[in-house]
């Protein structure tokens, strides 16, 4: 119920696909969500080709756009790796899902592509921008990819208001060295009334 109701407020929604790799469960011949951790020998490991992502990718759009049919779809890829696959198999994967999802992505029809993936490995390109497991973007990373989608996708006003939330945020985080003095209450005050008067202005933000 949450995420239907959330679904009929937005007015965009962001699909991020990782793998293209897949388990069938044998008995049932049905893909899964989890595997409950039952027994490997009940499952087959499949590669999706690109008309069967293309095919998934746009079953999901027609149903989100049956609760929200005025919702913007944006679709990215991860570009987090999927080593457990294997080298070479998670390039595979990541190829079969930028095929499949280009298929679909139409402008026209509200439906986006980002290209996290693409800023990951040709912009940034070098492994100081990954944890040291070389497989998570690393802060760095994370903070210019989100930088250059807050370009690609918000307007002023939303940054603004993106910026009150962060500095909010920092004052109810930071703990005082000096709590019971006149200056620490009065910033609680201050902080307090930030709160109330950003919250009448923007009821559906939570903080």
């Amino acid at each position: 119920i949450t995420l239907y109701n959330s679904l009929l407020k937005a007015n965009h929604i962001v699909l991020t696909y990782g793998t293209a790799w897949v388990y069938r469960h044998i008995e049932s011949d049905l893909i899964v969500a989890n595997c409950h951790k039952l027994p490997n020998k009940l499952f087959l490991k499949e590669l999706l080709t690109p008309d069967q992502v293309a095919q998934s990718f746009e079953a999901s759009v027609a149903l989100i756009k049956t609760i929200n049919p005025d919702i913007v779809v944006i679709a990215t890829v991860s570009p987090v790796r999927h080593i457990k696959d294997g080298m070479v198999q998670n390039s595979q994967s990541k190829a079969h899902l930028l095929s499949g999802i280009h298929q679909i992505i139409s402008p026209k029809h509200h439906i986006y592509y980002f290209p996290a993936f693409e800023i990951m490995t040709d912009e940034l390109r070098d492994y100081r921008f990954y944890k040291e497991n070389l497989i998570h973007p690393n802060q760095q990373a994370i903070t210019y990819i989100w930088e250059q989608f807050s370009e690609s996708w918000f307007r002023p006003e939303t940054k603004a208001i993106m910026q009150e939330v962060s500095q909010i945020k920092r004052a109810l985080a930071h703990k005082p060295i000096h709590p019971n003095t006149s200056a620490h209450n009065d910033f609680e005050l201050q902080l307090e009334q930030r709160i109330i008067a950003f919250k009448a202005s923007y009821p559906n933000i939570i903080l």
